[in-house]
């Protein structure tokens, strides 16, 4: 007997109840599922299911209020310091808004002139009616221990971090389980640079925040068989803010919409506002940037490294070659696609931004490194969710394989413990240089 049942969010119940080792036979039509079978355990599953959907969002919105409190302690450890001194003294001491919003008011030395982050901290300082009491000295004295100061400075950033945080276990705890949503948590928070630069006032937080959005959303497209006008529109809004919060998001900009060209949607009215609008944003606000002169590094590898470890890319190359050799298991290639999208987009706009540097570079060098691995921060969320995509989609295949899938726990725990450490290490070290 066929029985109808209306359920929501169908393509992930049905994933989702492949941890059960049950396969739902079903078809639509008209808008019902219709399940044959037991049509007790499936709807004992479904309710079951729905019952955890409020604990994951109570538990996402305890975490958010935890990650506020983590980043309030780290910004009162951390004396502000040299950039966050000068855009406060040169950007924004100077410069109205409109200023801002034009892109001329840019100091010498900034490598990016978005106006998003700035209009944020003019925002911050109007509603707390706060302004900034100090005068820039030298690069080398510019450190400045002030409470209210380093609280209010990284405010936005520390917003921006925790909803980053928080998207990112939310997304995995609600749509796969709670166990994934804790590990890509952990594997977030152990990478070195979030000590660094998740309480820092610059742009790093937002464009953190801002890519993990566009991931997520991403995904979700890729997922959906539906058009998904919401996602859609949600996507086009991130673009276009992530054009305005830094010049060089052209790269992901353009490596996201051509995956979806290919793949989802070959209308090209669709890229108008999702990419043609945002790549003319980020191209204006560069006819404005004053290219000061930069210092590649010896060893540009090293810049990626740090934010996207060894270790989880030589996970994912090991799971392409599985993908690879075993082509013909659906279950395998079912969530490989995902894995393999995102990798293509890390490798893709990351190669041109340091090309980009590159070119600048040699067009006017100069002894000092200039470029640092916080411009490549964003490959964090990039790294975490394509690692995470890709262990569930292991899972899922390695299901009739316990020691597959004692292997694969075995090698995501070395993952997060050699995240860690790497971590502990720079703790370690910031703390005797702070001292």
């Amino acid at each position: 007997m066929i029985y109808p049942l209306r359920l929501k969010r169908q393509d992930y119940f049905f994933n989702s109840l492949e941890q059960y080792s049950i396969k739902p036979c079903f078809v639509k039509e008209e808008g019902l599922t219709k399940l044959e079978n037991n049509k007790i355990i499936y709807i004992f599953i479904y309710n079951s299911l729905m019952r955890q959907k409020p604990i994951v969002f109570l538990s996402a919105c305890l975490l958010f209020f935890v990650c506020l409190i983590i980043g309030f302690k780290i910004a009162l450890i951390k004396p502000l310091w040299g950039d966050e001194i000068f855009c406060q003294t040169h950007d924004l001491k100077f410069c109205n808004s409109l200023e801002i919003i034009g892109g001329a008011c840019v100091n010498e030395f900034e490598i990016n002139n978005s106006p998003l982050f700035y209009l944020v901290q003019k925002g911050v300082f109007g509603l707390l009616h706060y302004s900034f009491p100090y005068s820039w000295t030298t690069w080398e004295t510019a450190l400045i221990h002030d409470p209210k100061a380093q609280i209010i400075l990284r405010l936005g950033s520390i917003v921006f971090f925790s909803l980053s945080i928080t998207l990112i276990y939310f997304f995995f705890a609600y749509y796969h389980s709670t166990r994934w949503g804790i590990y890509a948590l952990l594997l977030t928070l152990s990478s070195p640079l979030v000590l660094l630069y998740s309480a820092e006032a610059r742009y790093y937080a937002l464009w953190f925040f801002l890519t993990t959005a566009q991931c997520l959303l991403f995904l979700k497209i890729l997922q959906n068989s539906d058009k998904g006008k919401l996602t859609w529109s949600l996507l086009i809004s991130v673009h276009v803010l992530l054009s305005l919060t830094v010049i060089v998001s052209l790269f992901q900009i353009l490596a996201f919409s051509l995956i979806l060209f290919l793949f989802k949607e070959r209308k090209p009215r669709c890229y108008l506002f999702l990419t043609l609008i945002p790549v003319s944003i980020c191209l204006y606000y560069n006819s404005y940037r004053r290219f000061f002169p930069l210092a590649f590094p010896q060893n540009p590898w090293e810049l990626i490294l740090v934010n996207f470890p060894i270790e989880q890319i030589i996970f994912l190359i090991g799971f392409f070659i599985l993908v690879y050799l075993r082509k013909y298991d659906r279950k395998l290639l079912k969530g490989s696609k995902e894995c393999l999208y995102l990798s293509f987009l890390m490798l893709f706009s990351t190669l041109i931004m340091l090309l980009h540097f590159k070119i600048i570079s040699l067009l006017k060098p100069v002894a000092v490194p200039s470029v640092y691995h916080r411009h490549f921060f964003h490959l964090v969320p990039i790294a975490t969710i394509s690692t995470t995509f890709c262990a569930i989609s292991f899972f899922q295949w390695s299901k009739a394989r316990p020691f597959v899938r004692t292997l694969i726990d075995c090698i995501l725990m070395i993952i997060l413990t050699s995240q860690c450490i790497s971590f502990f290490q720079m703790f370690l070290y910031y703390k005797t240089a702070s001292h």
